[in-house]
Parts: structure tokens; C-alpha cells; sequence
């Protein structure tokens, strides 16, 4: 049996009988063990520590193979690389000392923090030790994929595509009969660009340096009856998968429950077609569904895809045409939680959104969630530096004017069709959005027995508003303390603001009271430079 090179912590031979611990017996000490070692707390090296406090608990760990199932791993790239090359044969020994017993993995490796000193990599003293670094990466997914069968939870996150190609390398086309969650992480999400390569010699050039993985995925998926490849990964509820491309037209997984794909370079996200068959051939069991940045943008969908339980619905975009083939081709008549998040805008500065081009297709996509989507029955509804129209400083300033009567009127109407709407989340929104919100529609309700003005959103009861030009925001909030007839007062107020924004505007924060009955003023930590031209823009 593999051994575990010894720690240095404390040995005693044997505990005393008079010691409180050795009065438990044997199942209560185990279900302590268990619950410490799936805590979050837990460290790699805790089976091992608590193993060498005293020969009965050493004797415990040694007959208990349930206590060597959560393999957890948290390496970064040194320049003798000594600590992989022990966290390696800690990973033999776990996989041999847990028996048949099923395994969480938890794999976390770091390789560009050790050389942000250096402005290129290859004079950083870690640089030549990334091929060994690498290659141990293998070494260590080569052992765990022996084990797939055992496989419950797997969780790897990197910040460098090598990394992830070197663990799941082993993996080929294992099956994992037990796997019921799987996440998969790339941090570096510089390594997406917004835009597709110029020539095909940079096209060629991005594919090779990011290389689709088999993992999930068989080439006879296509050819294998319904119930043969839903065996491969029987259990699998939760995938999660960050800039880690897959050979989409193989994919296996058939009882998802959860859903994500986020993040993917144009050249390596799924077709119309390989994501239509994804949706469909999960569609049973399917309730939440999460697409950022890796929706393809080139062709409509081959059919109307219905997703029948899908509850929950996150998209995000970098052009938002992206998503008009989708919004036209999904069905989603469970869907009561929707979040959209431009992703060009989202990795701005304040000042660079005010200054980037604006995406004219918004307006469209949003008319076709409103049409598409069943908006009359959503509670929760999130979005994320949405912009409506230009400002003024992207054209001239009459232009920005007649440009911003016309967004506020969409987004008057693009609210009112939110019936049900309780919560509303808006992260760096534009002053076209708050302006619509703050809205009344021309014609009164007497028709319903009442004379309260209509308003976008008539349900709201919790509005959080976070890192918002200051101006635009004490704009905002001074319109609806000044019509309390019209607006009432909110449950929740949420506002997360650089400190001192209230400073900035000149703004009473007694005033909040008057808004909601429970305010939530909460000061977000942005850089010096960000946080400023939050509050000078």
C-alpha cells in the first residue's frame, strides 16, 4: 500500500484511557471524523494529521476506508515543484487506503502567481519548471482516473488551459457511473477573446492552444442507443464548466439537473445544433440553466427546443445578437428567475463603458425576452451593465437626448409586462434603465376601482442597485422620494456603492427610510481608481 510521507506533527503512542475521546466507541468517533473532514475547513493533509495524533485513532483511519474518500489537492507552481511531487503520493495513498469506498475530488493548481513579478515568463525562476509541473498534473489525473468508476464529485480549478488539459488528459473516455457533480474552472479569462481571430493562422493558432476534452463526452454517442450512453454518467445532476471546452457533438450526460457552460472562445463553443441536442436530450430533468459568452452566434436553431422545467435562466453575451437565435428558438414555461449580463461591458471600467461602442442589437434582445420568454411570471429578475441607448459621450448631445426618450419609453414598457416581479437586481445600470423605472404610465387603473398610477413593475418589493454612476443613482432615488404617492415604499432597498458615494451627489442618507422599509446601504470594495470615476463620472 502506498505510503504517506510522515508530517511533522506530535506522535503519541497511546492515549491514555483516562482521556475523554478514548471513552467514545468506535461509530461515534468515526461520524466525527467524517462530518471534520468534509468540512470546509478541512486541509489535504487532515487524514494524516488526525491519523498520527495516538495508535487508536491511527488504528481507526487505517480500518475506516470512508475516511480517505475526499481527496483534496491545493498546489501552486514552485521552482522544485517538491510539495506536487508529495501531494501526488498523498493521492496514491488516499485512492488505495478509501477501498471501493465512492470519492469527492477537489483539485485546485496555480501556475502564473508565483510569476507575476516578472513582465515575461520566461524570466521568472518557476518558468522551467512548468513541463515537470505538468507533466506531475498528469501523473495525478492519470491516478484518479483509474478510480473513475468511484468518482461522486470532481471539482478542478485552474488558471491555465495547460493545467486543465494535463488532468483530464488521462480521463479519455472513462465512465463514471457514480459521478454526480462536475466542475471544471479556468480563472484566466484573458484567454477570451471577444472578438473571432482576424486570419485563419490565428484561428489555428487559438485552437491548438486550447484543445477540446473528452471528458463526458464518447465518439459513439451519436450511434449508441438513448438508455446506453445515459448509463455512462447515470447520476450526473450538476455540471459546471468555466472556459473548459468539451467535443460538444459527443457529449453523454443525460439527467442534468444543472446546467452551466460559461466563457468559451468563438471557435470552441457548442453549434445551434450540438447545444439544441444538449438542451433536448436533458430536457426531462433540467431546472437550471446558466449560458455565458458561449453561445454561437453564426445560425439559427435547427428546432424549437423546450425545456419544460427549467426554472432558473442566466445568459450573458459579449454582442448580444448572440442570443436572438436562442430567445427565438427556447421554450421556458417554468421560468420564474432570469439574470442577463453583458460580459463586454462587465470587464470595463466605468469610463471605458461610457466610452465603448454601444451594442445597437439590445434593444432587440430584449423585445425578444419579452416576447420569448413568460416575463408575466418571473419574481427574480437580475441584469448586469445592460446599456439602452448610447451617451453622450459615444454622439452628440441632442442626439443622446432624442436617443434617451427613446430607451426610457422601451424600458417603461419592457417593465410593465413584469407583473409578478418582486425582486430586481441591476448592476452598473444606465441612466435610461432607473429613469424608465421611475416612470408613471399615462393612463390611470380607475378601470380596476383604484387611482394609484401604474408603474413599471407594479409588485416590486425588493430593488438592489449596485455600482452605479452616483449621479445617475441620486437622480434616481431623489425622483421617488419626491412622489411617494406614486411609488410605494419598498420592502427591501439594497445599495452597494463605493463609501461616501452620498458625499458625492450631495445625498441625505435619511432620505432611504422614506424608500423602503429596510434599507441595506452596502459599501463595496472597488479599486482607488474605479471607485472614483464611479463618483465623478
Amino acid at each position: 500500500m502506498p505510503t504517506v510521507e510522515t508530517e511533522r506533527v506530535p506522535q503519541v503512542a497511546a492515549a491514555p484511557a483516562s482521556f475523554p475521546l478514548q471513552k467514545l466507541n468506535i461509530d461515534i468517533m468515526l461520524t466525527i471524523f467524517t462530518a471534520l473532514l468534509a468540512s470546509p475547513d478541512s486541509s489535504p493533509t487532515s487524514p494524516v494529521t488526525l491519523s498520527q495524533v495516538c495508535r487508536s485513532w491511527r488504528d481507526l483511519f487505517l480500518e475506516s476506508p470512508t475516511l480517505w474518500t475526499n481527496i483534496l489537492v491545493s498546489e501552486e507552481l514552485s521552482t522544485t515543484n517538491a510539495s506536487l511531487d508529495r501531494a501526488y503520493k498523498r493521492v496514491e495513498a488516499y485512492l488505495a487506503r478509501s477501498g471501493g469506498c465512492s470519492l469527492a475530488i477537489q483539485l485546485s493548481f496555480v501556475t502564473w502567481g508565483p510569476q507575476e513579478s516578472t513582465e515575461q515568463p520566461e524570466d521568472s525562476p518557476y518558468y522551467h519548471t512548468l513541463p515537470a509541473f505538468f507533466h506531475r498534473l498528469n501523473d495525478i489525473g492519470r491516478a484518479i482516473a483509474k478510480h473513475a468508476a468511484r468518482i461522486r464529485t470532481f471539482s478542478l480549478t485552474v488558471d491555465e488551459m495547460e493545467c486543465t488539459a494535463a488532468v483530464l488528459g488521462g480521463f479519455g473516455l472513462a465512465k463514471m457511473p457514480l459521478l454526480e457533480a462536475w466542475t471544471v474552472r479556468n480563472t484566466d479569462e484573458e484567454q477570451v477573446s471577444d472578438n473571432p481571430p482576424n486570419n485563419p493562422d490565428a484561428l489555428l493558432a487559438e485552437q491548438k492552444e486550447m484543445e477540446a476534452h473528452y471528458a463526458l463526452c464518447h465518439p459513439e454517442s451519436l450511434i449508441m442507443n438513448h438508455d446506453k450512453v445515459a448509463s455512462l454518467y447515470s447520476n450526473l445532476r450538476f455540471l459546471s464548466l468555466h472556459t473548459t471546452p468539451l467535443v460538444w457533438s459527443e457529449f453523454c450526460p443525460r439527467n442534468l439537473v444543472t446546467l452551466e457552460i460559461t466563457m468559451l472562445p468563438l471557435v470552441h463553443r457548442p453549434s445551434s445544433a450540438d447545444l439544441c441536442h444538449i438542451l433536448l436530450a436533458n430536457a426531462h430533468s433540467l431546472e437550471s440553466l446558466r449560458l455565458d459568452g458561449c453561445v454561437s452566434p453564426d445560425s439559427e436553431w435547427p428546432e424549437s427546443c423546450l425545456v419544460p422545467n427549467v426554472e432558473f435562466l442566466q445568459l450573458g453575451f459579449y454582442k448580444s445578437c448572440e442570443l436572438l437565435p436562442l430567445l427565438n428558438a427556447i421554450q421556458v414555461p417554468a421560468l420564474r428567475r432570469f439574470v442577463l449580463t453583458d460580459i463586454h461591458r462587465q470587464r470595463k471600467d466605468p469610463s471605458e463603458r461610457l466610452l465603448s461602442q454601444f451594442d445597437e442589437d439590445i434593444i432587440l434582445v430584449l423585445r425578444a425576452i419579452g416576447d420569448k420568454l413568460p416575463i408575466h411570471e418571473i419574481w427574480h429578475a437580475q441584469f448586469e451593465h445592460i446599456a439602452l441607448c448610447p451617451s453622450s459621450h459615444q454622439i452628440p448631445l441632442d442626439e443622446a437626448e432624442n436617443a434617451l426618450k427613446l430607451a426610457r419609453r422601451f424600458t417603461v414598457k419592457f417593465f410593465s409586462g413584469w407583473k409578478k416581479l418582486t425582486h430586481l437586481f441591476l448592476h452598473g445600470p444606465d441612466r435610461a434603465t432607473l429613469e424608465g423605472l421611475n416612470s408613471i404610465l399615462p393612463c390611470s387603473m380607475e378601470m380596476h376601482g383604484t387611482t394609484e398610477p401604474r408603474v413599471p413593475a407594479p409588485a416590486l418589493t425588493t430593488l438592489q442597485v449596485e455600482n452605479c454612476v452616483a449621479s445617475v443613482l441620486g437622480s434616481f432615488l431623489r425622483i421617488r422620494v419626491a412622489h411617494p404617492q406614486s411609488f410605494h415604499a419598498l420592502l427591501g432597498l439594497v445599495i452597494k456603492m463605493p463609501r461616501n458615494w452620498f458625499d458625492a451627489v450631495k445625498w441625505d442618507t435619511r432620505n432611504l427610510t422614506v424608500l423602503a422599509k429596510e434599507v441595506f446601504p452596502i459599501y463595496t470594495q472597488l479599486s482607488p481608481e474605479v471607485q472614483t470615476e464611479l463618483l465623478q463620472l
